[in-house]
């Protein structure tokens, strides 16, 4: 009998072990699941559910430090009240330009509209092997960085 309490006992201190391994994200094989998550993400920022919109992203950022991801959550937190106040709420999000280098890196560049403004952001992913990781994530205001370099001006000629 005291057996049989030590291996319940035991199972049962198991059990969030096993619920954290049973809740472990699907592989990113495709360019379409990278999309996917990077529009779940964005979706739950405009909503303004950011901690589910970064935790989205946690389970593929194995290429950035965990507290760099919590120091990303912490500044989306941060700057919210601000971006409403100075760009009003927000509108939603639309998908502006995607970049497959060799099946080993992609790029995604999203923006979220605002009522007055826009913020874009940037998703970088890698594929070491056989299935993507989050290499990189930032946003920022620059509209000109949508557009690339800039071109020299006209010489008249």
């Amino acid at each position: 009998m005291k057996a049989v309490k030590i291996i319940t006992a035991v199972c049962l201190a198991a059990l969030p072990v096993l619920a954290v391994y049973s809740q472990r994200a699907a592989p990113l094989r495709t360019d379409r699941d990278i999309q996917a998550l990077c529009e779940e993400t964005l979706a739950n920022v405009v909503a303004g559910d950011v901690s589910r919109g970064i935790g989205a992203l946690r389970p593929y950022a194995t290429g950035i430090s965990v507290e760099d991801v919590d120091s990303l959550e912490t500044q989306i937190r941060g700057q919210a009240a601000t971006i409403t106040k100075n760009y009003g709420d927000p509108l939603g999000f639309m998908f502006i330009s995607g970049e497959n280098l060799r099946d080993t890196v992609i790029r995604l560049v999203y923006i979220v509209k605002y009522q007055k403004h826009m913020i874009r952001w940037s998703f970088i992913f890698y594929k070491p092997v056989d299935s993507w990781i989050l290499d990189y994530v930032n946003y920022d205001d620059s509209v000109e960085a949508l557009f690339g370099p800039k071109s020299p001006p006209p010489t008249g000629k």
